[in-house]
């Protein structure tokens, strides 16, 4: 059953629907939705169990991409183009699969068909150890996560889940659901029994990331026959952090293609 969702509009124009990656949420893109509505209608979405989104126990990519749709149907939008980064890169394919009548085009970032090895155990665990009814604030709960998670700037992006509400700390995140579909999440529905998406795609990853590989072109083909593969030079996963001006101009670039 679709999940109410939470979402944001922009500009006017050509629709254009993005999706954030795991713990992510729709203000991570705020500030490219905000270049790229020059020239279009754009809605960042939060994905189920993310930023203020409903929750629910399941969260299959086909599920998922049934509440993209009811987005669009609430926005009176009967096509729309796509922008999926991680998480929501798969989404946004299994969207395209099943619902290749309201797919204008499709863009992936980082992220191919395929299933990934689950390395996410050990951050939920952290997440879920979290003392929230002791932390005095936002630098408290850094320096205890510092502990198990070395990498600052992951720790920060994790931390933007981390909200106050009545004078104590909760996660908008729902790590349980997120623990429970931790299999689901890293793996790829098997759509090949339907039909392929034959519209524009673009497949854009970063050259020092290892989840787009070259060796993932026969299934990305296999599954969208029109899809171009390439790679941002100096970027890791979160491409459009590490080089926002190239990806914005390879997206818009795409989007008014013929």
């Amino acid at each position: 059953m679709p999940v109410k969702l939470h979402y944001q509009t922009y500009g006017a124009g050509p629709p254009v629907v993005i999706l954030h990656g795991l713990f992510g949420s729709s203000r991570n893109w705020t500030a490219f939705a905000r270049q790229l509505a020059v020239q279009h209608f754009v809605i960042t979405i939060d994905l189920r169990n993310h930023g203020s989104s409903g929750h629910a126990d399941s969260m299959t990519y086909p599920d998922m991409a049934a509440d993209i749709l009811t987005v669009l149907d609430e926005c009176g939008l009967q096509r729309a183009s796509l922008i999926g980064h991680s998480l929501g890169g798969k989404v946004a394919m299994t969207f395209a699969l099943t619902y290749a009548a309201r797919a204008e085009r499709l863009i992936v970032l980082d992220m191919a068909p395929v299933a990934y090895r689950n390395n996410f155990q050990a951050l939920l665990e952290s997440l879920e150890d979290l003392p929230l009814v002791e932390l005095r604030g936002r630098k408290h709960a850094d320096e205890l996560l510092s502990a198990r998670i070395a990498d600052q700037s992951l720790r920060l992006f994790l931390l933007t889940n981390l909200v106050k509400v009545d004078h104590s700390y909760r996660w908008r995140v729902n790590l349980a659901a997120l623990k429970q579909n931790l299999t689901g999440i890293g793996g790829f529905p098997n759509l090949e029994t339907i039909r392929p998406y034959t519209g524009p795609a673009l497949f854009l990853g970063g050259a020092d990331s290892a989840y787009l590989k070259p060796e993932h072109a026969p299934v990305i083909n296999r599954y969208f026959p029109d899809a171009c593969i390439d790679y941002v030079e100096k970027a890791g996963h979160w491409l459009h952090i590490d080089q926002p001006a190239h990806v914005l101009h390879r997206v818009m670039i795409f989007l008014r293609s013929t």
